[in-house]
């Protein structure tokens, strides 16, 4: 252990110093060792001649012994330091201006091109700026922390020292903003362009006054966002109905989101109004969707009302709406159809052999005789046709067919239940305290009442099997539809007097 200290001890003798100081020894040995150490420190970052070392020698003895005493005697904080501060000034002054200055030079250097390096690199990596542009920041980082540990080091009243400090900061800071607002603009513009480039090739003269529209924008807008500033300039560039293109590759993922959300809200709409099945809805959507970019990429070409963007939307559902109109009348109405009927309709679907379809349609014929008898015997009556439809259906059916039948007609209503059971287990606090998942949650409860209306309707013209087969279902029901069960007991479902459904319970 001694040996490595020697060691250490020697390679810093033999190692270079700031300065080639000559330090006169034979005056310094007068002096307490302490005094020796802070003569040394000065001397070893600025040249000091003899009688500077020794008005040094004299001062910081001077000072040692004050505060020395000052401390034995019991002074306070604010004493000691009043008298720190006395010194500092008196060393300030003892020296020229010009070595003073450099010492506090030589003092905050290091520190200051630290945090200018690191500052430079970690704005190089998030703006991804080129060379010149990290040079800059360093440059300016280090004059400015440079210049704030100086005064920091140097200065002994604090007002003062916080006014310096409080312009130093203004300018630099201002200087920066503008370095900082070129590469982060830089860096936002070159992602966008990338990504456009990546989809389709913009012509030079549109890009060219693409980029000179985004920074005039910047320049002018500087509180405004960048994407702000890059929507002004692409509207400005890109006006023109054939350039949706471009405006499907700038903001493809902004434009993909908008569309999604606009044909769920249609959706809603054609499912209330027309009682689509979940299946119509699977159906239709692609089309709702394909009619909602059209749209929104309209509203991207034109911010505002004009002629040009109702006729382009006019072309627009000219193209897409036939062709959604004709599936909303395909699937419109399919829970008030007879399951026969469905059946028919499906045809394609559920690969109906000549003899299955003959024989549905004289069902079909029958179906309608027996409704007229029921209406002249019973005008205000409702007719119960579910045990002839299971009846025909199990008979001309397979397994797999029926099952199909009573999914498409089923299932929308299905999901509304399931959407009522999961707003009452909001209601009741169950959801919270099970820590359930919405989505997940809901396909179970869908799937348990669609489960249900096949083992219902699938077995109505067999009552014992009908029962079984629902108790079969109850007995594996998710453990969320048991609660709920439960909590209704005395108060009754939520989802009203729907008929042929609640007799399970």
């Amino acid at each position: 252990m001694m040996k490595s200290i020697f060691s250490f001890v020697l390679f810093i003798l033999i190692s270079p110093t700031t300065y080639s100081q000559s330090i006169d020894t034979t005056l310094l040995s007068n002096y307490p060792s302490s005094v020796a150490i802070k003569v040394h420190e000065v001397g070893s970052k600025i040249m000091l001649t003899n009688n500077e070392q020794f008005m040094l020698a004299e001062l910081f003895l001077e000072e040692e012994q004050t505060i020395g005493n000052a401390i034995l005697v019991g002074s306070s904080t604010a004493i000691i330091d009043s008298l720190k501060k006395l010194f500092k000034n008196d060393f300030n002054l003892l020296l020229p201006t010009s070595k003073i200055d450099n010492y506090y030079n030589a003092i905050a250097l290091p520190k200051a091109n630290t945090i200018a390096t690191l500052t430079a690199a970690m704005l190089q990596q998030k703006y991804n700026t080129d060379t010149l542009t990290q040079q800059y920041f360093n440059t300016i980082y280090g004059w400015r922390e440079n210049l704030i540990e100086k005064v920091w080091a140097k200065s002994t009243d604090t007002l003062i020292r916080n006014n310096i400090l409080q312009n130093i900061i203004t300018v630099y800071d201002s200087v920066i903003s503008r370095y900082t607002l070129s590469a982060a603009s830089s860096h936002y513009l070159a992602i966008r362009l990338y990504y456009i480039d990546s989809v389709l090739s913009i012509p030079a003269n549109q890009k060219n006054a693409l980029v000179e529209s985004y920074f005039m924008n910047c320049m002018q807008h500087k509180n405004r966002a960048y994407s702000d500033n890059f929507n002004t300039a692409f509207n400005a560039v890109f006006t023109q109905p054939q350039d949706t293109v471009y405006y499907a590759a700038a903001y493809n993922n902004e434009i993909t989101r908008n569309s999604i959300e606009a044909a769920q809200v249609a959706l809603s709409v054609y499912i209330k109004t027309y009682s689509l099945s979940a299946m119509a809805a699977t159906q239709i959507i692609p089309y709702l969707v394909q009619r909602e970019r059209a749209i929104a990429l309209s509203n991207k070409l034109y911010a505002n009302y004009s002629e040009a963007k109702d006729s382009l939307i006019n072309n627009i559902l000219l193209i897409h709406q036939p062709i959604i109109d004709s599936v909303v009348s395909l699937y419109a109405h399919l829970y008030n159809n007879s399951q026969i009927d469905i059946a028919i309709k499906f045809a394609t679907e559920i690969d109906l052999d000549e003899n299955q379809l003959n024989t549905l349609h004289q069902a079909v014929a029958t179906l309608k005789e027996m409704q007229t008898t029921f209406r002249e015997t019973d005008p205000f009556g409702e007719f119960d046709s579910k045990a002839y439809e299971s009846e025909v259906l199990n008979s001309v059916l397979t397994p797999e067919q029926y099952t199909y039948v009573l999914e498409a007609k089923y299932y929308s209503k299905a999901t509304a239940m399931a959407n009522k059971d999961w707003t009452e287990l909001v209601r009741l606090h169950i959801a919270t305290e099970l820590s359930l998942q919405e989505a997940i949650t809901k396909t179970e409860l869908t799937n348990y009442h669609v489960a249900i209306f096949i083992a219902y309707y699938r077995n109505a013209n067999n009552p014992e099997e009908q029962y079984i087969s629902i108790q079969r279902i109850n007995e594996v029901m998710p453990e969320t539809m048991r609660l709920l069960f439960d909590r209704w007991a005395e108060s009754g479902t939520p989802y009203g007097n729907l008929p042929d459904v609640f007799f399970q319970w």
